[in-house]
């Protein structure tokens, strides 16, 4: 199987759950170092079981597609571990959820937030790079309010 993905920018990726061996063995040739799973608790997971050994930093950063506000606790954690991997010489970012369209895109959306693009800018890179993205009204406010508490915390 061929996992569906999206380049947002040369280092981050966006797509659905890797399901297979082939798919992680993908992603690695593809140069990904870093991998976050947004997949809830109750959908299959197989991000350690298949990268375990592989020199791969995994987020598990498990939650619902119910298209209600996350958490700043939520917003938070995908933050610092995408900013911090950004931060390393050739890193590359893969964010996936069930299908890479609304938890994943939020994500996206959060980091690049944080990243200084603006809300306007930040919604256009996500779906001008994934067309099938979906930006619910409720997970833009929660990472409005994330992205508030977060340009208030000191670095």
């Amino acid at each position: 199987m061929s996992t569906n993905f999206n380049y947002i920018t040369d280092r981050m990726l966006i797509g659905e759950h890797l399901c297979c061996q082939q798919d992680f063995d993908n992603m690695i040739s593809l140069g990904v170092t870093h991998i976050v799973c947004l997949l809830d608790y109750d959908e299959d997971h197989h991000d350690t079981e298949y990268l375990n050994p592989r020199n791969i930093r995994i987020l598990c950063n498990e939650t619902s597609d119910d298209h209600l506000l996350k958490s700043h606790n939520w917003h938070q954690q995908i933050i610092d571990f995408v900013l911090d991997a950004l931060t390393q010489t050739n890193s590359r970012v893969y964010m996936h959820c069930a299908a890479g369209q609304s938890r994943s895109a939020i994500a996206w959306y959060t980091v690049l937030r944080a990243l200084g693009y603006s809300p306007v800018n930040a919604k256009a890179t996500i779906l001008s790079a994934r067309t099938e993205a979906t930006l619910w009204p409720d997970y833009i406010n929660g990472a409005e309010q994330a992205i508030a508490e977060y340009t208030k915390t000191p670095k």
